[in-house]
């Protein structure tokens, strides 16, 4: 059986959105977690990972800061800033980091919490980021 190309994608994210990536992204991805900014900025090889995904939450919610720290090293990197959970996050304040998220680089913000936690919210997350990844 001849070998399938996947995606090599770096998680930068809370456990309830890495949980719920895995299950969407692990068909099609070969992924990769990280638990604090040292170790993502270590991970940063252009060559070896084809995404960035970065949560709300990840490292003390210092999202922001992560994201212009990944663009200093590469501007042409495919990034997606996630929010996984809302907790205190109001709707205002998710905008807000999706629209930050994008004037930093981000190629993308997608709220999980928006999509129903089923096959077909599922189906929906895969198919943005099948479009941002584009072919293996």
């Amino acid at each position: 059986m001849p070998a399938v190309d996947r995606h090599p994608v770096l998680l930068a994210v809370g456990p309830q959105a890495r949980h719920r990536l895995q299950r969407i992204l692990g068909g099609d991805c070969d992924l990769r977690h990280v638990a604090s900014t040292t170790e993502l900025l270590q991970a940063l090889d252009p060559a070896v990972h084809d995404m960035v995904v970065v949560g709300a939450h990840f490292d003390e919610s210092h999202t922001l800061d992560v994201l212009a720290r990944i663009f200093h090293h590469d501007h042409a990197r495919i990034v997606v800033c996630v929010c996984g959970r809302r907790g205190l996050l109001g709707e205002a304040t998710v905008n807000g980091l999706g629209l930050a998220s994008r004037v930093l680089g981000a190629r993308g913000f997608v709220d999980l919490t928006a999509y129903p936690d089923d096959d077909a919210g599922d189906a929906r997350i895969r198919s943005l980021f099948q479009r941002l990844l584009g072919p293996a």
